[in-house]
């Protein structure tokens, strides 16, 4: 697998200011390196991974089959927020679509 780009891991956690309102922010796990390439979503995926449009700049991420990632988790790629949605493990890599998120 040719890897082409390093992307940041952030898991989600929820926390309660001084007033108890919940407040959410997301840490930093890990920085991990595979292929990183467009991926276009037919009808049926982009409804079953809650895209509005088929175009919605998915990717698709190959990475090493010892990376522990999970759906929900943040990625940050050159400045890009998505979310880490569907995830196939093969023998040799495992695969994870990632879906552009405003903000964090």
């Amino acid at each position: 697998m040719i890897k082409n780009k390093s992307i940041g891991i952030y898991s989600r956690v929820e926390g309660k200011n001084s007033q108890g309102i919940v407040t959410v922010s997301y840490v930093l796990l890990k920085t991990i390196t595979g292929n990183f390439q467009p991926k276009s979503l037919s009808q049926v995926d982009a409804t079953n991974y809650g895209v509005s449009e088929q175009g919605a700049n998915a990717k698709w991420f190959g990475f090493d089959t010892d990376t522990a990632i999970h759906e929900l988790m943040r990625a940050l790629v050159d400045s890009v927020w998505y979310e880490v949605r569907g995830i196939n493990a093969w023998p040799t890599h495992m695969e994870a679509i990632l879906i552009p998120v405003v903000g964090i």
